[in-house]
Formats: C-alpha cells, structure tokens, sequence
C-alpha cells in the first residue's frame, strides 16, 4: 500500500485515474493491485474517492483528506532529508 499512497501523493489531484494509471504511477503490477484491495483500502479510508460511471471505475484523489495532507506531509519531509 505504501508506494500506491507515495504515488497517489506524487500525482496531480484532478483526476480522474484508472486502476491502471494509478497501478503505474505506483511501479506496482495492475494484478497485484487487484488482488491487493489497496484500492479500496484507500478509499476508505478517504484518500481516494471511488467513481462509477457506467464503465470501468476511476479514482479522484481527494487531496482534503487528512491522511492525504499528513501523507503528503511526510512525503515532502522525506524528500527534504535527504536532498544534498
């Protein structure tokens, strides 16, 4: 789940993405994504906002989450540390 959120924070929060875009921008294998549940993990916990429009579900990221805004927190501290 960790570089899903790591790639979901680098991405741009307009949306909305596929499974495979997100499952790319991660490095992760679409099927391992699949059959992981990260997906709806994220969703739940309200990272992700899940999208059904008639054809294959999309994601929008909702960047007023609190674990979005703390993840992109970290994210930016970590990067921080250890530029030269």
């Amino acid at each position: 789940m960790a570089s899903v959120l790591s790639a979901v924070v680098e991405l741009e929060p307009v949306g909305p993405y596929t499974r495979s875009e997100l499952a790319d921008a991660a490095g992760v294998p679409l099927k391992d994504l699949y059959l992981s549940d990260t997906l709806a993990a994220l969703t739940e916990i309200g990272v992700l906002d899940r999208v059904d429009d008639g054809g294959e579900a999309t994601y929008v990221i909702d960047d007023d989450s609190p674990v979005y805004e703390r993840a992109a927190d970290f994210e930016q501290v970590l990067a921080e540390s250890v530029e030269p």
